[in-house]
């Protein structure tokens, strides 16, 4: 390196350790010597020191706005520091500090701007349409509006959703689905036990009147002919045409019902 045979004053940029700009002056430099350490005549380029620093890579200046010591956030909101120069950032963030999210919500980074999403996260979202809905009520795992086919407002048993009051409204004809199945289970419970009893009933009849003792039932032939009828309702009772609102037949009471 060839030195000046005579003292000079130059304008010095001067930058630390990690290579980033501290601060400029003149000074003189004393003949034969060299420039001091950590420092350059290369001239700073315009930069706004508010967002940005300029680092003495390679022989030149490089202005960036990721800095050391430099806060961002990413899509998340989770706040980090850049920690070196060139240090790899996450595809998506933001120097501009996320807003607080509103009481429901969740804040997230969405085409560069932050956005307060909907955060039902964990509840569980009923679908409006009960019987042919394929995806049927689901727990939510993601931020965003529910479509339109959910609600997270719970039914009853035999609620369906009513467009007009956007609510849950009791269904007489769901409940009807209920009441035939629960009268038909009640029917098909009771006309198994009467038929049984007859069975028991003609076994027993088998058996002679000195050996009485050894006989199931203790039925009249009036009792008999009672349980012939409670079949007979109960056969008829499922096939009327407005069962179950008819109600159910009364039985002799020989067979619980």
């Amino acid at each position: 390196m060839k030195f000046s045979n005579k003292d000079r004053k130059v304008h010095l940029f001067h930058y630390n350790e990690n290579n980033e700009f501290t601060h400029d002056g003149i000074m003189t430099i004393r003949a034969h010597m060299g420039l001091p350490a950590l420092c350059t005549v290369k001239e700073l380029p315009a930069y706004d020191p508010e967002i940005e620093k300029c680092y003495f890579i390679g022989g030149e200046w490089i202005k960036t706005e990721l800095f050391i010591g430099r806060s961002y956030w990413d899509e998340s909101t989770n706040e980090m520091v850049i920690k070196s120069f060139s240090e790899s950032l996450p595809e998506n963030y933001s120097f501009i500090e996320p807003p607080k999210p509103k009481k429901g919500f969740a804040v997230r980074l969405v085409n560069n701007q932050w956005k307060q999403l909907e955060d039902h996260r964990g509840k569980i979202t009923f679908a409006k349409d009960r019987d042919n809905d394929e995806k049927g009520d689901y727990q939510v795992e993601e931020l965003g509006a529910l479509p339109d086919t959910h609600t997270l407002l719970e039914p009853e048993q035999f609620d369906s959703w009513d467009v007009e009051l956007s609510a849950w409204k009791y269904d007489k004809a769901r409940y009807r689905i209920h009441w035939i199945n629960l009268e038909t289970h009640w029917q098909q419970d009771v006309l198994t036990n009467v038929e049984a009893e007859l069975l028991f009933y003609a076994q027993d009849m088998q058996i002679p009147e000195l050996y009485s003792e050894l006989r199931k039932t203790n039925y009249t032939e009036n009792d008999y002919y009672s349980l012939l009828g409670d079949r007979i309702l109960l056969n008829e009772y499922v096939e009327q045409d407005d069962f179950p609102e008819c109600g159910r037949p009364k039985l002799s009471g020989l067979v619980p019902d």
